[in-house]
């Protein structure tokens, strides 16, 4: 193989790797953006305030495309903002991975708490909530969880865990 064939084919092997990386970036960024708004919903948050929300962080995404665009006009630093944002994305995505084990107080329920809620949502929705909800508030909670968001459980566990969250997490 000529020269000019070998560095053609390293080129090659090079913009096939930045879109494999560019690939599983994108996939990241679809998947994390899919559920900020049921999170935003979970937490208690507004239509109004989801969609503030959300359409604050696409602007800020799109900000800051446009200045780093310019910016790489204007230096000629295509190549160090590249890889500059492909490892800002190598050092984001393990750390989403890093949410911290939420280890819930011991007591009758608990293993209901956990096979059941866990099963939708991260179990700290309880440790944010217990501030704010008593035992009847915990009894609407779940019921809203059976009732509006479809969780299957059955009338006796849902007892046993609002049993269990207002023994455990009321104010």
């Amino acid at each position: 193989m000529t020269a000019s064939g070998e560095r053609r084919r390293t080129a090659i092997g090079f913009i096939v790797c930045l879109g494999v990386v560019s690939l599983f970036a994108d996939m990241t960024y679809e998947g994390a953006h899919s559920a900020i708004s049921p999170l935003l919903r979970d937490l208690g948050a507004s239509a109004a305030a989801v969609g503030f929300i959300a359409g604050l962080g696409e602007m800020l995404g799109a900000s800051l495309r446009f200045f780093s665009g310019r910016l790489a006009s204007r230096t000629h630093a295509y190549w160090s903002i590249t890889f500059f944002g492909y490892a800002m994305n190598v050092i984001a995505v393990p750390a989403l991975a890093q949410e911290q084990e939420i280890k819930l107080k011991p007591g009758p329920g608990l293993d209901k708490v956990e096979g059941n809620c866990a099963a939708c949502h991260t179990l700290a929705y309880i440790e944010m909530n217990s501030p704010f909800l008593n035992a009847d508030g915990w009894n609407a909670e779940v019921t809203k969880m059976i009732k509006v968001m479809g969780a299957p459980i059955g009338d006796a566990d849902a007892k046993v865990i609002a049993d269990y969250l207002a023994k455990n997490y009321g104010p």
